[in-house]
């Protein structure tokens, strides 16, 4: 599958057949989630996949950090000074995983992954040895958006760890890591593009690339883009822009329940659980079609409404939307096949649509568009949102600002850039 990419096969023949840690990552569009995918699908090791959010989690078919572990709301530092990572009774689920899979490991922080380790060591009984001696595999992207850390813990945060990247877990020193950064592009193809990208990944625009960016899409003529998204930074702002659109269009409201069977968190519902929609909206598919009509992020317009059907037409073909359904899973030990089992523990079913006239920048993470329109508000406020905004989009001639884009956009956390500087890649 990887014959075209030396970097990504040599990956996958290491994930297969060894037993090394490894650390996976690239630049957005470079095929991750593909190669995780097929890692999962092709091994014959005992593996347990976890997500540090409930989303992440649902998409790679695993279980949050904090579900698999029985951990409680409180920080991981919190929760290893006070005794409140335990062993637990009936482990055998635990000693029978050979390989711990993180997706996303830029969000998981660093006294969380220093919690889940300790969670291992007790319950592999394996003391001395990080994550019990089980083989972890990250996967994400540090330059994307980072942990959270609320402003009344970084006090004491910061009095125990010097950054809450992943990086600066005290386990992470003990892993002898080897590193992947995969350079195959496949959402863009455009070398001016991809070169735009690069700047913005590491923090290298300057002035000059500012004023090229700001000419060629501040004022750029919207007719012939016809399905552009906005991507926007604050939450309010999209709900407001959906809704703005919704209500100015004529017609009836039609709304769809989602369907809930078992234990789905909020947190985790990757569809509305009330779809509201009228003939005309915009809406994004949220879920890719197995027969290939539609992927995860694909645009189009609601074109036929009722209680039974939704039709929808992308580019210039009409498609029946069918619902669809989402799984939750967790992890159990079969006493019959002596090994670790994924269960079912719940099911969401839904249209898998949403409104698309806005989305924020952090629903957008891990999604291609044709057409973008970045709003950034006041600013960027985060590390990494402008590169994730911008890297949304297949192509420079689908991008457009709706406020001129600043220098003091571009946000590259220091400690990120020194530590991409600091490993070997792909040795």
């Amino acid at each position: 599958m990887f014959k075209d990419n030396p970097i990504a096969e040599q990956a996958i023949n290491s994930m297969l057949k060894t037993k090394k840690n490894m650390y996976i990552t690239g630049d957005a569009g470079t095929g991750k989630t593909t190669l995780l995918n097929y890692f999962l699908e092709k091994t014959d090791k005992h593996v347990v996949v976890l997500a540090p959010t409930g989303m992440a989690a649902v998409q790679i078919n695993g279980e949050t950090i904090h579900s698999f572990c029985r951990f409680s709301t409180d920080p991981g530092w919190v929760m290893m000074e006070e005794g409140k990572i335990h062993k637990l009774r009936d482990n055998r689920k635990i000693k029978s995983i050979d390989t711990l899979l993180i997706d996303e490991i830029s969000m998981v922080r660093s006294d969380m992954l220093d919690a889940l380790d300790y969670f291992f060591r007790i319950n592999k009984g394996k003391m001395r040895l990080p994550f019990g001696g089980v083989q972890v595999i990250f996967f994400g992207d540090h330059f994307q958006l980072p942990p959270v850390l609320r402003s009344e813990e970084k006090t004491i945060f910061y009095s125990k760890y010097d950054t809450e990247y992943f990086f600066g877990a005290r386990v992470y020193q003990q892993l002898n890591i080897s590193y992947t950064k995969l350079t195959k592009y496949y959402r863009q193809t455009d070398e001016t593009f991809i070169r735009l990208l690069s700047y913005l990944r590491y923090g290298k625009a300057n002035e000059e690339i500012i004023d090229w960016v700001n000419r060629k899409l501040l004022n750029k003529d919207k007719s012939a883009l016809k399905n552009t998204i906005i991507i926007a930074s604050r939450n309010q702002d999209v709900t407001n822009t959906n809704y703005k659109y919704l209500d100015e269009l004529e017609g009836e409201v039609v709304s769809y329940r989602a369907i809930l069977f078992g234990t789905f968190k909020d947190e985790m519902c990757p569809a509305e659980k009330f779809l509201v929609l009228k003939v005309g909206a915009q809406v994004m598919f949220v879920k890719n079609d197995i027969d290939k009509r539609w992927v995860n992020g694909t645009i189009g317009q609601v074109v036929e409404l009722d209680k039974e059907s939704i039709k929808v037409r992308i580019k210039q073909k009409v498609v029946e939307v069918e619902l669809a359904s989402w799984q939750n899973h967790t992890y159990r030990y079969d006493e019959e096949k002596g090994e670790l089992v994924k269960e079912l523990t719940g099911e969401y079913t839904q249209y898998p649509l949403r409104l698309a006239w806005a989305v924020t920048i952090h629903k957008s993470q891990g999604q291609t568009f044709d057409e973008c329109e970045i709003d950034l508000g006041s600013g960027a406020f985060v590390y990494g949102q402008t590169y994730v905004a911008f890297s949304r989009c297949k192509s420079i001639e689908g991008l457009l600002l709706s406020k001129p884009l600043r220098l003091r956009d571009i946000k590259t956390d220091p400690k990120v850039f020194a530590f991409d500087q600091s490993v070997g890649w792909n040795n």
